[in-house]
């Protein structure tokens, strides 16, 4: 990652050192419960590790890049996690 540009969702590293270890996440909706968005986060990432997904290649132009879209509102976005199996483990049927 160069110049350390806002458009990056979760950069790692640190502004102030490229050796010290941190991440950054900069994808939560500012209305979005912190407890369970990041333990949504924690668990989906946990299910890739177990099914051992291979984690897409780094790019520098993310607005010029193919790729899946996210839900475009809430309504899309809870009938998204309800068919999320991962999720539906981690939190049980009525979340």
């Amino acid at each position: 990652m160069t110049g350390r540009p806002r458009s990056h969702a979760a950069p790692a590293g640190s502004r102030f050192s490229p050796r010290a270890p941190g991440c950054e996440n900069r994808i939560a909706e500012p209305a979005a419960n912190p407890y369970l968005y990041y333990a949504s986060q924690i668990h989906a990432g946990l299910d890739g590790l177990r099914r051992e997904f291979e984690p897409p290649a780094p790019y520098d132009a993310p607005y010029e890049t193919e790729a899946p879209s996210l839900p475009a509102n809430l309504t899309d976005a809870i009938a998204l996690t309800r068919t999320d199996e991962a999720l539906r483990k981690a939190f049980g049927d009525r979340f």
